[in-house]
């Protein structure tokens, strides 16, 4: 419950977004594929979920698109998804 409306909280949705510092945190199959110099230039989403009882309001949808445009503003220009 929250303690100052004493409502009780449920999380609705959660997205574990990584920048890695090496290539094998890449989310790349074979990190051999990213271009030399680009793990700055990277970002990895994984863990992406919705609680059932939010599902159909396109959380997951209005998530990665959040990502994407974050990390484009951060001027990552590769993403992947695990």
């Amino acid at each position: 419950k929250d303690p100052a409306t004493d409502q009780e909280t449920r999380l609705a949705a959660h997205m574990v977004v990584l920048y890695p510092a090496k290539p094998e945190d890449s989310g790349y199959a074979d990190p051999k594929l990213l271009p030399p110099g680009d793990i700055h230039r990277i970002t990895v989403v994984s863990n992406v979920l919705v609680h059932q009882d939010f599902r159909g309001n396109a959380l997951m949808q209005r998530m990665l698109k959040e990502w994407l445009a974050m990390a484009q503003a951060d001027g990552k220009k590769h993403a992947a998804a695990e």
